[in-house]
């Protein structure tokens, strides 16, 4: 299996005024091999944001982004579209139009944010949005959606929810012959079976994996993650 895994450890931290943010993959810390699957993928990041606190405005060219709290609630306030929340729970694709001016914050005055983004390079000719209800059903993986991603050729992308029990065995195969994948823990221990090393996953580990068609994993502790697909 051509994988490679990025552990929690592996990181770049960048302490704000606001909170933080954890670069796993970002042009400040970059440890995905540049072959194809990859190549549009921009980031995976977490930022933390204090009670009362966000994110000043700024804009974004060419970007689509997957917005997941992991804890809190996360506001978006766009000049275009106005105000957006997402909680823990959701999952937001959202598109960029350049140029828009837009600003994050956590409005929530006593709890910490905590919000996961997947990045990726896409032309937008104009801003879109969709909010998505995590299905947490135990032992299953569940599609949180499709989207269609316009670079220098069409792509695709497929995200999915995993959530299993401890000592489960599974396979996945990846849904319309995607190229490669990217796995995020959010919490638990796995262990993948499509190499001789069977590498392991804990809290807050990624796995990116390409010229693959499926993923054969067992869980050791209950355990939930992300799968994102790439073509």
């Amino acid at each position: 299996m051509n994988n490679k895994v990025i552990l929690s450890t592996t990181k770049v931290v960048e302490p704000t005024s606001f909170g933080k943010i954890t670069h796993r993959i970002s042009d400040k810390f970059r440890p995905l091999p540049e072959v194809y699957p990859f190549r549009s993928f921009l980031a995976l990041q977490e930022f933390f944001l204090k009670p009362g606190l966000g994110i000043l405005p700024h804009t974004h060219e060419d970007v689509t982004a997957i917005l997941i709290p992991l804890s809190g609630s996360l506001t978006q306030r766009s000049l275009k579209d106005g105000n957006t929340t997402i909680t823990k729970g959701e999952v937001q694709l959202l598109c960029y139009e350049k140029g828009d001016m837009h600003l994050e914050y956590n409005q929530d005055k006593k709890e910490n944010l905590d919000c996961l983004v997947f990045a990726l390079a896409s032309k937008n000719k104009e801003n879109c949005t969709e909010i998505f209800k995590l299905t947490d059903k135990p032992n299953t993986i569940s599609k949180v959606f499709d989207s269609k991603l316009i670079n220098d050729q069409e792509k695709n992308i497929s995200f999915y929810f995993v959530n299993y029990n401890a000592g489960v065995h599974k396979t996945h195969t990846f849904h319309n012959n995607k190229k490669g994948a990217i796995i995020y823990m959010v919490y638990g221990k796995i262990m993948l079976h499509n190499d001789t090393n069977s590498p392991i996953l804990k809290n807050r580990d990624t796995l990116a994996i390409w010229n693959e068609s499926t993923i054969t994993f067992t869980t050791h502790q209950n355990s939930k993650f992300f799968i994102l697909e790439l073509s």
